[in-house]
């Protein structure tokens, strides 16, 4: 039991340190892209159209396509890009082949 109690309050400890660093929601949004993948297009890149970061969504959706950009489910996640810049007026990416 002592050894769980020391565990639980060292992850206690991480998790309060964390949460410690995200004083608004582009704290938040700026972590969750520094360690994040594909998943979080739907998300996070939604809401940066919304909120009018532009050049954040376009900078990141590059990020990904240099990352992920010769896998074969790419192309899933190019759409999904463009679709959501097409609902919000913006022009579409063209990611190089």
């Amino acid at each position: 039991m002592n050894e769980l109690g020391k565990k639980l309050t060292q992850d206690l400890n991480l998790v309060i340190k964390f949460l410690d660093e995200i004083k608004n929601a582009d704290d938040l949004i700026k972590i969750l892209l520094a360690n994040g993948g594909l998943n979080l297009i739907d998300t996070i890149f939604e809401y940066l159209l919304a909120t009018k970061n532009e050049e954040i969504f376009i900078e990141q959706s590059r990020k990904l396509h240099t990352k992920y950009g010769n896998e074969t489910r790419w192309q899933i996640f190019e759409d999904k890009i463009n679709k959501m810049l097409e609902k919000y007026g913006l022009e579409k990416i063209e990611f190089i082949k």
